[in-house]
C-alpha cells in the first residue's frame, strides 16, 4: 500500500537526528545547524512532486523558496506543501483508451506515494524539533487539541528564527560580514558569484539587509586583490556612474573579462608571466602607469622613480634575483638538516628522562620529583604527589579531566 511509504521513510531517517541543545536558549547558530541537518535528511528522500526531486529530494520542504529558486535556476517557482490526492476516482477516466486509463492510475498511485513520503519527512523532523530543545522554546506552536501535528519543518524554522533566536543589531552587523568571502583566482568566477548570491539570500532570511552596494564592494575588492585584471579594466569600472554599479552589471562585466582571459591565458601562470615580461614593457606602458599613479594616489615623485627603475630592470637583474632565491633555498636546506639533528637529540633526551624512574632533582626551589611515578608508573611533568590520580587526594582531578575532554569532543563534533 502507498501508506507504507511513510513508515519506510521514518525508518530510513532514524539516523538523521538534530543536535540537542538542552538547558539553554537556542541561538542563531543552533538554528542554522538544525536547518542544515534537516536539509541533509530531507534530500535523501526522493520525490516526483518537487522540481529536481530525484536529485534534491524534499529539500524544498526545508530551505526557503528563494534558496531553492537559485538551486533549480527558476525564478518563477513557488513552494506548495504537497496535499493528499485522496482515493482514485474511476469516473475521471470517462471514455479514455485502456492505455490512457492505466497511465492515469499509475500517476495517481505515484502521487499517493509521494504524499506519504512527504508526510514521513515532516513527521520525522516534527519529532526531532520536539526532542532537540527544551519545550519552552516551541510552546507557541503547540495547539490545544492537535499539538504539533500540523506544524511543518518550515514553520518550526521560521518560529525559531523570528521569535526565539532573533538577531540583535550587533549580531546582524557581524553576520553581514559573511559576504566578504575570499575568491581564489584559480577557481571559476561564476561559482564565486553564485556563492555570494546564495549567502545574500541566506542572510536576508535572518532579516539582515544586504544591498547591491554591499555585494559589489565585497566582490570588487576581491577582483582587485586577485591581480588577474589589468589596471585599465579595473579603472573603467570605477569610473562608471554610481547608478550603473549594480550587482547584475558587475557580475556581467567581470565575468565577460574573466572568460576572455581564460580563453587565451592560464590564470595560474599570470604571476610568472608578469615577472618574465617586466623587461619587455615598452615606454608607452610605463608612461601610462606613471600617469595613473600621479592621478590616483599620493605617491611621491621619488617613489614613482623607484617603481620606474624596477620596471626597467634588465634580464641581468632578474638573474641576480634568481641566484639569491637559490642561495636562500640552500640555506633553508641546511637549516632543515639542523632541525632534524636537534629532533633526534630531543628523542634521546626524552628516552633518558623516561628511564630515570622516580629520581629527584634538587634546585633552588627545593626537591622536585622526576621520572616515573611510583604509584602509577607514568611520567608526570609536575610533582606526582600533586598530580597522580592514584593518590586519594588527587582522584577529583581525573573526573575534571574527563569532563573537559568530553566537552571538547562535543564542540568538535558540532563544528564538523
Amino acid at each position: 500500500m502507498a501508506s507504507s511509504a511513510k513508515i519506510d521513510v521514518l525508518d530510513e531517517l532514524k539516523p538523521y537526528t538534530l543536535t540537542k541543545v538542552i538547558g539553554r536558549k537556542p541561538n542563531h547558530e543552533d538554528v542554522e545547524i538544525w536547518e542544515e541537518e534537516a536539509a541533509e535528511g530531507a534530500t535523501l528522500i526522493k520525490t516526483n512532486y518537487h522540481p529536481q526531486g530525484q536529485t534534491l529530494g524534499h529539500l524544498a520542504d526545508v530551505i526557503s523558496e528563494e534558496e531553492l529558486r537559485l538551486e533549480i535556476e527558476d525564478e518563477d517557482w513557488t513552494y506548495e506543501l504537497q496535499t493528499d490526492p485522496g482515493p482514485y476516482n474511476t469516473e475521471i477516466t470517462g471514455d479514455e483508451d485502456e492505455w490512457a486509463i492505466k497511465r492515469m492510475e499509475a500517476e495517481h498511485k505515484s502521487a499517493q506515494i509521494d504524499y506519504y513520503k512527504s508526510e514521513g519527512v515532516q513527521e520525522h523532523y516534527r519529532r526531532q524539533f520536539q526532542q532537540c530543545m527544551d519545550p519552552t522554546w516551541i510552546a507557541g506552536l503547540r495547539r490545544v487539541r492537535g499539538g504539533f501535528a500540523n506544524v511543518t519543518i518550515k514553520a518550526f524554522l521560521a518560529h525559531l528564527r523570528n521569535d526565539v533566536a532573533k538577531l540583535t543589531t550587533k549580531q546582524k552587523k557581524e553576520m553581514k560580514k559573511r559576504i566578504e568571502i575570499e575568491w581564489n583566482r584559480t577557481k571559476d568566477i561564476t561559482e564565486y558569484f553564485q556563492r555570494m548570491t546564495e549567502l545574500r539570500v541566506k542572510l536576508e532570511s535572518w532579516g539582515v539587509t544586504v544591498d547591491d552596494d554591499d555585494m559589489v564592494n565585497a566582490a570588487v575588492t576581491q577582483m582587485q586583490d586577485s591581480g588577474l585584471f589589468d589596471r585599465k579594466f579595473l579603472r573603467e569600472w570605477e569610473q562608471r556612474p554610481e547608478g550603473e554599479k549594480t550587482w547584475a552589471n558587475m557580475v556581467e562585466y567581470y565575468k565577460e573579462e574573466y572568460m576572455a582571459i581564460k580563453q587565451f591565458d592560464d590564470p595560474t601562470n599570470q604571476q610568472f608571466e608578469s615577472v618574465n615580461s617586466m623587461s619587455e614593457t615598452n615606454g608607452h606602458d610605463i608612461t601610462e602607469f606613471m600617469e595613473d599613479l600621479r592621478i590616483n594616489s599620493a605617491t611621491s615623485n621619488e617613489q614613482i622613480q623607484q617603481i620606474a627603475t624596477a620596471f626597467k630592470g634588465t634580464a641581468e637583474t632578474m638573474s641576480e634575483v634568481l641566484d639569491r632565491l637559490k642561495s636562500a633555498m640552500n640555506e633553508n636546506k641546511v637549516l632543515l638538516q639542523t632541525v632534524e639533528r636537534l629532533t633526534e637529540t630531543n628523542k634521546t633526551l626524552a628516552n633518558t628522562i623516561s628511564a630515570m624512574g622516580g629520581r629527584t632533582t634538587t634546585t633552588t626551589a627545593g626537591t622536585v620529583e622526576r621520572g616515573k611515578c611510583p604509584h602509577c608508573d607514568k611520567v608526570h611533568n609536575k610533582p606526582f604527589s600533586d598530580t597522580c590520580w592514584e593518590l586519594e587526594k588527587n582522584k577529583h582531578l581525573k573526573d575534571k579531566y574527563e569532563k573537559n575532554m568530553a566537552a571538547k569532543r562535543e564542540r568538535q563534533a558540532k563544528s564538523s
